[in-house]
């Protein structure tokens, strides 16, 4: 029995240093991390920070200026040599000279002329201008002509025309007599010729009449007359502008242009013909709706995908 007992003592004993073994262990400090070798951290100098560039502005967009068109014109002043009716042997060969005065807003350069139109020219041929004529200016133009070889009265009318072979200003003429064996002239008043009548629009149209903004408009017309000093074309936008259109030259008889309506509202189209009678005009108004937008949806409704 007293053995017993001991044994159960030395049993505890071995327990209870077990226990305190274990207690001892947990309340160890955890062993300091080992230090890990790294390479030196080398500090570089700040860089000169780089400019800021420099913000680029938008090209600011010019309007284009409407381009001026300037209007010809001339006036006859007077008669320099060879008076109406003057006594010319068969064949024998003149000068005509007449004084003419820049009555337009064109300077006439080279490409001007005093050009034959009807009668009997007697070989003269066009007179080209000499320098530059500025409007205002007096020109003395003198044209080579002989004598017919036939007696009686010989009369040839001679008009001013532009680069572009459109005649303007009044017609002027030379009246001579050719004398024939023991003639004389009779007194014979010369008349001017009867002046062109005044131009006329035969057709002018543009089509449609509504057309949605960026959609093609097609203008076309048609008209007739002589002596013409200028055919221009010209279209109206919404806002007031006048722009000449095909660039503010004088248009052919019969032709067509062709036009993208830009800006909505009331675009007119006109055509003005002129010549040294009087002035002929014709418009066409065209609507040019906005372009057609996305379908805007009432509030608080969202589109079924």
């Amino acid at each position: 029995m007293k053995s017993r007992t001991w044994i159960w003592i030395l049993v505890a004993a071995v327990a209870f240093g077990v226990v305190l073994a274990m207690f001892s262990s947990a309340r160890q400090p955890a062993p300091a991390p080992k230090a890990t070798a790294t390479s030196p951290v080398t500090v570089f100098a700040s860089a000169t920070p780089l400019p800021s560039p420099t913000p680029i502005l938008p090209t600011a967009i010019l309007a284009t200026a409407t381009p001026i068109v300037c209007v010809d014109g001339s006036q006859y002043v007077k008669d320099l040599s060879v008076p109406d009716g003057s006594a010319m042997q068969p064949g024998q060969q003149f000068n005509k000279t007449w004084r003419l005065r820049n009555t337009g807003t064109c300077p006439w350069d080279s490409s001007y002329r005093l050009a034959f139109v009807a009668g009997n020219a007697m070989g003269g041929q066009p007179a080209q201008i000499q320098g530059i004529v500025n409007p205002g200016a007096n020109y003395d133009v003198t044209v080579g002509m002989t004598a017919p070889t036939t007696p009686g009265d010989s009369q040839g009318w001679w008009q001013m025309v532009n680069g572009r072979n459109v005649a303007f200003g009044p017609r002027i003429w030379v009246d001579i007599y050719v004398i024939g064996p023991a003639t004389a002239r009779p007194p014979t008043p010369v008349s001017p010729p009867t002046p062109a009548a005044k131009p006329v629009i035969q057709l002018f149209v543009a089509q449609p009449e509504t057309v949605d903004e960026n959609g093609l408009i097609v203008v076309k017309w048609t008209f007739a007359g002589t002596g013409l000093s200028s055919a221009i074309l010209t279209r109206t936008d919404p806002d007031g502008t006048v722009v000449p259109l095909m660039g503010g030259g004088d248009v052919p008889y019969q032709g067509q242009y062709e036009d993208v309506a830009a800006n909505p509202g009331t675009v007119v189209y006109k055509l003005s013909v002129t010549n040294e009678v009087g002035n002929a005009s014709a418009s066409a108004a065209v609507t040019v709706n906005p372009a057609p937008s996305a379908v805007q949806l009432p509030a608080g409704i969202t589109p079924t995908p």
